[in-house]
């Protein structure tokens, strides 16, 4: 049962305040998802990379030493005072590291000190995380450092300072106050932002170039906006036609981000 537990999607009962959070600090409670964790057609915010994520083994999840991090540190290269490195797949000499102003997808997973079992996990919701770097990024500072390390393909351990992490607070249980934590990153591929040639280089799954492209005016916006809400209706229409559910909902999330969750003909 608590297995089971594991690998279910976990909701708060209420609303976190970001302010509160990396203030003062929040107390939450978490309810269990109705959906077991054999129904991701339900979760919307993850059905678009488990179409075609491989399964995950237990072993993937395990952590990856039980050695203290002070010994652990004594393994790898210092990038500076705050993250330690050690490199366990070379990435592709080819390419360059990643920079700012690009769109990553990654996988990792988060430990702390002498647990084995990880507090976060993309593997263990079986699916790729996406995020783009540069200013205003809103993944841990920590983690898109280590990132900026990294070339495509390249697999590597991590030992994050809390201070790039979760800070003084944390968030209990779950998220430890003052604690270092030890990451498991592995880079898949990026998109620079902006690029004129992204587009062609781009993984078929990755082609929504329109939703991340920099635009010369705000007419030039709106009809964007107005080609984008037509093109994600009439997939909706041919979705529902072909009886795929699960790519109606993917579509319907789509279409409610740029309506602004307005009500929509097709809805």
């Amino acid at each position: 049962m608590e297995d089971n537990f594991s690998y279910c999607t976990q909701m708060l009962k209420e609303p976190l305040q970001l302010g509160k959070l990396v203030g003062s600090g929040s107390q939450f409670e978490v309810e269990q998802s109705p959906f077991g964790a054999g129904d991701d057609d339900f979760n919307v915010d993850e059905m678009e990379d488990c179409d075609n994520a491989p399964d995950v083994e237990e072993e993937e999840l395990a952590a990856p030493s039980t050695q203290s991090f002070e010994e652990l540190k004594k393994l790898m290269e210092p990038i500076n005072e705050s993250i330690f490195k050690r490199i366990t797949r070379e990435g592709h000499q080819g390419r360059g590291l990643v920079p700012n102003k690009a769109r990553v997808a990654v996988r990792y997973s988060g430990y702390w000190e002498g647990e084995s079992s990880p507090f976060d996990s993309s593997l263990m919701r079986r699916t790729k995380f996406y995020f783009e770097t540069g200013a205003g990024c809103d993944v841990l500072e920590g983690l898109q450092a280590a990132v900026l390390t990294m070339r495509p393909y390249e697999k590597a351990e991590f030992i994050i300072s809390y201070k790039l992490l979760f800070h003084e607070m944390g968030c209990p249980p779950r998220i430890k106050p003052r604690s270092d934590g030890l990451f498991k990153i592995e880079v898949l591929h990026f998109t620079l932002i902006g690029d004129s040639d992204a587009f062609a280089s781009m993984a078929a799954v990755d082609r929504d170039s329109l939703n991340y492209c920099r635009l010369a005016n705000d007419e030039d916006e709106r009809k964007q906006i107005a080609l984008l809400i037509t093109l994600n209706q009439n997939l909706m229409i041919c979705y529902n036609k072909l009886h795929n559910p699960k790519r109606v909902c993917i579509t319907m999330k789509a279409l409610r981000r740029l309506t602004e969750s307005k009500p929509s003909k097709a809805l």
